[in-house]
């Protein structure tokens, strides 16, 4: 699973960091917003959590863009996947489905990736960036 989860990382990173310009804080932004949203949500994660933050930030940044996904394998806008994906994380959070898979931890990896693409592109609730 560690395998899979490295995979993912890697090819989201890929497509998702040559948008930014380059600035070493960009690792430090986000640790800071993904830990300081596990202590504030009660939960622990892991590095799946900040691949659904790179997920979260891949459909926002490229909403149009099809994707195949392996399981459904149909085609599909980036923005229905991720909506999807997150629609069932929070149901199989909520209904207890799944136990022993840290739903609420992915959810807020996925706030995460949506406040640090809004840190990045400087907008509310973080202002301008100069």
């Amino acid at each position: 699973f560690g395998l899979l989860l490295a995979f993912g990382m890697m090819f989201t990173n890929r497509t998702i960091m040559p948008q930014f310009p380059p600035n070493p804080m960009k690792a430090k932004v986000f640790v800071a917003l993904y830990g300081g949203l596990e202590l504030l949500l009660g939960v622990t994660g892991s590095a799946s959590g900040a691949l659904f933050g790179l997920l979260l930030a891949f459909g926002m940044m490229f909403p149009n863009r099809t994707i195949i996904p392996l399981f459904p394998p149909i085609p599909m806008k980036a923005k229905v996947f991720v909506a999807l994906y997150g629609g069932l994380e929070l149901l199989l959070g909520v209904t207890g489905s799944a136990s022993g898979v840290a739903h609420f931890a992915h959810l807020g990896g996925m706030l995460g990736g949506y406040l640090m693409f809004r840190y990045w592109r400087g907008q509310p609730p973080f202002g301008k960036r100069h």
